[in-house]
């Protein structure tokens, strides 16, 4: 018999891993090997949910504008738009950034641990879910991200909920028992799907 907790798992969060493996698929199928590509993406979660922790270690005193402006309530107030337009701005920076660097290594090391179709297909992905589903529009669990008192470090360095809500519940980071719904990551992952499809021949 299926526990709640592994039915809550499958409803709430295989669909959108389902999708994200099979496009991923499809989008290398005629270059890359099946065994590659899923190593690719399993390797591209991991790498994007470590990368926001470090963001969140790095000293804040060395600018890390992650923490001294996204997580900062004063540029995320709906009533003083030039600000939260800028936070948007910034945020959509360190976003890109992210993979923006494995990128750059890869290519300095000569070692192509994600290939680079994986590689922006799935950073459109993470960077749209972050910025439109999760920033903009607050949808799932994420907002807990955020509910940390900006004038104490403690509380900003070690949140919860970094990343898909399966590795946040795989390393004990989720802020709640419950398995997030991430089914409107779908959407995002086909907008993918169709644009790095018509940007094949640039990569």
């Amino acid at each position: 018999m299926l526990n709640s907790n592994t039915i809550s798992f499958f409803y709430n969060q295989f669909p959108a891993l389902f999708f994200i493996i099979i496009f991923g698929l499809i989008l290398t199928h005629k270059s890359i090997s099946k065994t590659y590509t899923i190593f690719s993406i399993i390797f591209i979660l991991f790498y994007s949910y470590f990368a926001h922790i470090f963001i969140h270690i790095f000293p804040k005193e060395l600018l890390n504008f992650h923490l001294l402006i996204h997580h900062n309530k004063n540029y995320n107030k709906t009533d003083n738009i030039a600000k939260t337009i800028f936070g948007y701005l910034v945020e959509l920076g360190i976003n890109i950034s992210i993979f923006a660097i494995l990128y750059i290594i890869q290519k300095i090391v000569k070692i192509e641990t994600v290939p680079p179709i994986i590689l922006l297909y799935f950073g459109i992905i993470y960077i749209s879910n972050h910025m439109i589903n999760y920033t903009i529009f607050h949808i799932g669990n994420h907002p807990e991200h955020h509910d940390h008192d900006n004038d104490n470090d403690n509380d900003l360095k070690y949140p919860c909920n970094y990343s898909l809500d399966m590795l946040d519940h795989l390393f004990g980071t989720n802020c709640n028992s419950t398995f997030e719904n991430m089914n409107h990551l779908i959407i995002n992952i086909i907008i993918s799907f169709v644009v790095v499809t018509n940007l094949k021949k640039y990569i």
